[in-house]
């Protein structure tokens, strides 16, 4: 059975991330005990560090408040500070993250505290167990965070940052997650992919990996910015087919949006099913080679508009332009000198260094012609 969001009291989505039809959430035994989540963000940090980052279901299904959006580098960085959180069971402190693992390849830090800045002036719509009960929360993320005056251009120096209270415990309370893949989420370039990359980690191994979303809250789970795409096709073309080629490109998870899915009213499309499927092996194994190659040419290889060269075919050697016949290395038949020969006397197997130094050469199997060539008359 897919599952399908509920509306609830001002904009907002509800979705059943159980897979069952009560919709209710039991009450907490205390206001701080630790869910899931917060247990295996912290064992994964220590196993796998940043190979591999835990986010919490609650905060795969928000999208920023008041029509606003995150950049690609912002919520890049967001995962990396939650799942640092989670690693000390998001405990109220200070944290800090280096500058070299949201850094990556770039050179620079100009885009790191922009981006940082970006967080804190932001705040999540989050739809979620919260002291006991589901709830509609609207949460600023980031209650403080440190920018020095002068910026070190060193991998040597750290972010430092706390979240809000409330963020954390929702964080604390939360019972499902989704394992978050550190090298493929670095490589996904677009906010639309990097969303539905995430849902995808949540949903594929569940029994029901099936998601129905009406096009408001699709539109709000995809950032996409408020009055654009107005009209389903080119909110199709534009953002969700793009992102589907680039998850199924990346991912370790297929997504399909089948047409046979759609709810429509007369021409106009309501409600849309996303389905995400299991890779195989060879198909995993492909996955993996292409994020290790580099980023150059992956879009050209995604849409299958990559030129292939094919290798030159070796021409066959000219023809001898006399009648040759094979016989060992030596001097012609009846001859007791080396005759004055040119190439052309020879086909391209020939071995000139032989003919000239019979001594030291091996036996094998030169073309002489059929008759000795004569010898210009001397002026």
């Amino acid at each position: 059975m897919p599952y399908r969001p509920q509306d609830v009291a001002g904009p907002g989505i509800v979705i059943d991330m159980d897979g069952g039809m009560d919709t209710s959430v039991p009450a907490l035994a205390e206001e701080n005990a630790l869910g899931l989540t917060a247990k295996v963000a912290a064992t994964t940090f220590e196993r796998d560090g940043y190979k591999h980052l835990i986010k919490a279901a609650e905060a795969v299904y928000s999208y920023p408040a008041n029509g606003s959006r995150l950049s690609l580098p912002a919520q890049k960085m967001l995962n990396f500070m939650i799942h640092l959180a989670g690693s000390q069971n998001f405990a109220n402190k200070l944290y800090r993250l280096p500058k070299k693992v949201v850094r990556g390849n770039h050179k620079g830090n100009e885009r790191i505290f922009d981006a940082v800045k970006e967080i804190y002036e932001s705040s999540l719509v989050v739809i979620g167990p919260f002291r006991g009960r589901r709830s509609r929360a609207e949460l600023r993320i980031l209650s403080s965070y440190v920018r020095p005056e002068e910026e070190i251009e060193s991998d040597s120096a750290d972010i430092h940052f706390q979240f809000t209270d409330a963020f954390l415990e929702l964080q604390r309370a939360s019972k499902l997650w989704a394992r978050l893949s550190g090298p493929a989420m670095v490589k996904v370039t677009s906010t639309y992919a990097l969303k539905l990359y995430e849902i995808g980690m949540q949903r594929y191994q569940m029994d029901f990996p099936s998601l129905a979303l009406d096009i408001d809250t699709l539109r709000r789970l995809l950032n996409v910015p408020e009055g654009a795409y107005k009209d389903f096709g080119i909110l199709r073309t534009r953002t969700i087919d793009r992102a589907i080629a680039e998850v199924n490109q990346l991912a370790p998870f297929r997504v399909e949006m089948p047409d046979a899915k759609m709810v429509r009213r007369g021409r106009k499309v309501e409600e849309v099913t996303l389905d995400f499927f299991a890779k195989d092996e060879d198909e995993v194994a492909d996955t993996f080679l292409e994020r290790e190659r580099h980023s150059v040419g992956r879009r050209a290889r995604r849409t299958g508009k990559v030129e292939k060269l094919e290798p030159a075919a070796i021409e066959a050697p000219p023809p001898c332009p006399t009648p040759m016949m094979p016989m060992p290395c030596g001097p012609p038949p009846g001859t007791r000198s080396w005759p004055r020969m040119s190439r052309r006397h020879c086909c391209v197997t020939w071995r000139w260094n032989a003919l000239r130094k019979p001594r030291g050469a091996s036996v094998a199997w030169c073309c002489w012609p059929a008759t000795p060539p004569r010898r210009r008359p001397r002026a």
